[in-house]
C-alpha cells in the first residue's frame, strides 16, 4: 500500500486503474481554474487522443458507431483523465474534498435519454467508488455537437 498521503492513487490502483497523461494549458484556456477552495475544469475527453481506447471508442455518436458499454467505458476514462488533470494541479489527489458537479457531454443520434443516462452514469459511479458520498455530484447531460464520442466538466471543492 502506498503512504497515507496516497489513499486516492492507491484506490485507483486497487480498481486496475492507471492515471494517463494529460496536457495541461491549451494556449488560450487553462484546464483547470482556481477560485478559492473550488476547481473549475474545463472540458476534456479521453486521454490519450487516439480513435480507440482499450474498449471504447473517442469518436461518433451513442447508438450509432458505440455501443452503451462503449460509452460507458470511455465516459469512465475521461473521469480518470480528469483526475489525471487535477493531480497536475494539485499534486496529490487526497487535497480533493468532494466532486461538486459533473457535465457530461454525449454525442448522441437523439431519442430515448435511457442510454446516455447509463451511459453518464458510468462518471457518477466511478466517482462515488473512489470518494463514497464525497463522490456523489450534481449532474447534467448536454448533447456533443463535435465528432468526440463523450467529454466531461467540473468542478471540484479541494481542502485547504
Amino acid at each position: 500500500m502506498m503512504g497515507i498521503n496516497h489513499i486516492t492513487l492507491w484506490k485507483l490502483e486497487q480498481m486496475g486503474l492507471k492515471l494517463p497523461k494529460v496536457p495541461m494549458d491549451m494556449k488560450n484556456w487553462a484546464r483547470c481554474k482556481r477560485a478559492g477552495n473550488l476547481i473549475f475544469m474545463g472540458t476534456t475527453g479521453p486521454w490519450p487522443i487516439t480513435n480507440k481506447t482499450v474498449e471504447g471508442k473517442k469518436r461518433g455518436a451513442i447508438g450509432r458507431e458505440l455501443t452503451v458499454e462503449e460509452g460507458r467505458f470511455t465516459c469512465k476514462m475521461c473521469a480518470l483523465s480528469m483526475l489525471a488533470a487535477l493531480k497536475n494541479e494539485l499534486g496529490d489527489l487526497d487535497k480533493i474534498d468532494q466532486i461538486v458537479k459533473i457535465e457530461v457531454y454525449i454525442n448522441s443520434i437523439g431519442g430515448e435519454s435511457g442510454p446516455y443516462i447509463k451511459v453518464a452514469d458510468a462518471a457518477s459511479d466511478f466517482f462515488i467508488e473512489l470518494f463514497g458520498e464525497n463522490g456523489r455530484a450534481t449532474r447534467t447531460i448536454t448533447p456533443n455537437f463535435s465528432d468526440v464520442s463523450i467529454e466531461l466538466d467540473m468542478i471540484v471543492s479541494v481542502k485547504d
